[in-house]
């Protein structure tokens, strides 16, 4: 993967170095596929097509404003065979996503092979937008 050469953005902006180094350090990641839902301006929702997985598998945490989605396939006990034609992937994966101020994870369940992490911008009372009487 060729990296993006960002040097002559950076001598217009200032305080902006961890954008750039986000975008220098991209590495798309496809797997599992996943979609992005967004309900309204404050729900939104990640889907994880995780096939093969059991809840035990999968761990989702949030940290700061980012969110963490992993599956660690449990391989003790299972049978030896051999695979004619292997078209599930059934491998570790690692997904994080950067969120917004104040959102949070609310929910996350697992159902008939879908992931979803619900997701909620919950704004403090003092950010929340409040009318002004007028005397």
């Amino acid at each position: 993967m060729t990296r993006i050469d960002l040097s002559p953005f950076r001598a217009m902006t200032v305080g902006f170095d961890s954008l750039f180094n986000d975008i220098a350090d991209y590495r798309p990641n496809n797997y599992p596929p996943y979609n992005i839902v967004k309900f309204d301006n404050k729900t939104y929702e990640l889907s994880f097509a995780v096939a093969g997985f059991s809840k035990k598998e999968i761990s989702v945490t949030q940290k700061e404003n980012s969110v963490f989605i992993e599956g660690q396939i449990d391989t003790d006990g299972k049978i030896e065979y051999e695979c004619l034609h292997k078209g599930i992937a059934e491998r570790n994966f690692k997904q994080s996503f950067k969120l917004s101020e104040y959102m949070i994870v609310t929910d996350a369940k697992l159902e008939n092979g879908l992931l979803k992490v619900l997701l909620v911008q919950e704004l403090p009372k003092e950010k929340q937008p409040k009318e002004i009487k007028i005397n």
